[in-house]
């Protein structure tokens, strides 16, 4: 699974270099979104969050019960619920990545850190001056 995303990373680094020699005036840049969720996992404790594949949604006192599931306890049938902190957790529950966690990628695709050129958003919506 790795190596098929790094070549798709690499098709869409081509195919955005490719494109900029045809539209000489467009201003095309490739966010490796991948990248950025990767480094999110991998290093969550070096970036405020806690265990990277444990979600906040759930029921206290019964793992089974995640944010899609209704079950029985004591008889009586109840939700889960985020009792945690969500914004310790990436992930909400077992699919959808929590605000914090948006807002972190949001954040470090604003500042260029996983784009190519890697340029702040606010300096690449500038138009540049072509020489003619």
């Amino acid at each position: 699974m790795q190596t098929k995303l790094a070549a798709s990373s690499l098709t869409m680094r081509w195919l955005k270099n490719s494109t900029s020699t045809q539209f000489h005036e467009a201003v095309l840049i490739y966010v490796d979104i991948y990248s950025a969720k990767y480094t999110l996992i991998s290093e969550a404790k070096k970036h405020g969050f806690v265990n990277p594949l444990g979600y906040c949604c759930k029921h206290p006192g019964n793992n089974q019960a995640r944010c899609w599931n209704t079950i029985i306890v004591n008889g009586t049938e109840v939700n889960a619920v985020s009792f945690e902190d969500a914004s310790k957790y990436i992930n909400w529950g077992g699919i959808h990545y929590t605000e914090a966690a948006n807002r972190w990628i949001a954040n470090h695709i604003a500042d260029g850190s996983f784009s190519d050129p890697p340029i702040p958003l606010t300096k690449a919506c500038q138009k540049p001056v072509f020489s003619r």
